[in-house]
């Protein structure tokens, strides 16, 4: 069983009309029960990616609570949440500290729980991507 845990760029692109929305959905109804892990921070990050995207009108403002829930019942319904900890903030302040590309806390810390998790992160972002690979974790880029 090969493990994976798909970051805010995947889950988000899965439910809102996105250009790597066809490739988000067909990967994500490709995962099998019990192959999927997560944690409270992707709740966190969908939540503030569909508030940017009502800001920036791309979505009504009616929209995010509704998407908001469909994801996360998803989630719930499909995935292992990782409980994170201080082990996990630690890691993702190595990772930060050991990476030659630029990389944010908020996907170190993605990073760091996917790792941990043995898990496969699977992401759209392909700075994040290129920063974990750049660190020898096991990450997948969608796109």
């Amino acid at each position: 069983m090969t493990l994976v845990y798909p970051d805010t760029s995947v889950l988000v692109s899965a439910y809102v009309e996105e250009a790597f929305s066809l490739i988000a959905e067909t990967w994500l109804i490709s995962i099998l029960p019990g192959d999927m892990v997560s944690s409270a921070w992707c709740e966190t990050e969908i939540a503030s990616a569909l508030a940017a995207k009502t800001r920036a009108r791309q979505i009504s403002s009616i929209e995010p609570p509704q998407l908001l829930g469909m994801i996360t019942a998803m989630l719930h319904a499909t995935a292992r949440f990782i409980p994170i900890n201080k082990r996990h903030f630690e890691s993702a302040g190595d990772l930060l500290s050991r990476s030659a590309l630029p990389l944010g806390s908020g996907d170190a810390l993605h990073l760091a729980v996917a790792a941990a998790a043995g898990a496969t992160l699977v992401t759209l972002d392909r700075r994040m991507a290129e920063a974990g690979l750049g660190l020898g974790l096991d990450v997948q880029l969608l796109g």
